[in-house]
């Protein structure tokens, strides 16, 4: 099943879906909302940047424990009017942290697009998460996303 934790953001903590976080690096005008515009629950994650400097904003979910040296499949729904980009961020055996972009997204029209990629962790990963990052003026909406262990690699 889905590794990822609340994956229709329904359930909340505060004014956050629990088990997600806002993420943003550098310096830019922002808005991250959870919204109700849902596909397969009543809600969904929208990042917009009305004014870009640097860097970027992201909504991602909890750490979930991982398994090095295996394959995994993410897929999520998503609408943008900006390029961005999905990332996975590896934590690994001595706290460290590893990054590979895995997909750049297009600029897509309503309604939302799919995506589905493959990716293999690196040899010492105790963990992960994957992001979907915007890095320019527009927006994103994100739902449904899944996180699976590739049949192959169980």
């Amino acid at each position: 099943g889905n590794l990822i934790r609340n994956p229709t953001f329904e359930d909340k903590n505060g004014e956050l879906p629990a088990y997600w976080k806002r993420g943003w690096f550098g310096r830019n005008e922002y808005t991250q909302d959870h919204l109700f515009t849902g596909l397969v629950g009543k809600r969904s994650l929208r990042t917009t940047i009305t004014n870009y400097i640097s860097w970027d904003v992201k909504w991602y979910f909890q750490d979930i424990a991982a398994l090095g040296g295996k394959t995994y499949i993410y897929a999520q729904k998503y609408h943008t009017t900006a390029p961005a980009k999905l990332t996975v961020r590896y934590t690994m055996k001595d706290g460290s942290y590893q990054y590979d972009e895995l997909q750049t997204l297009p600029v897509t029209e309503w309604p939302y697009a799919s995506t589905r990629v493959y990716f293999i962790t690196p040899k010492n990963t105790v963990g992960l998460t994957v992001w979907t990052a915007l890095s320019s003026e527009g927006s994103i909406t994100i739902d449904d996303p899944l996180l699976l262990l590739s049949p192959a690699s169980e």
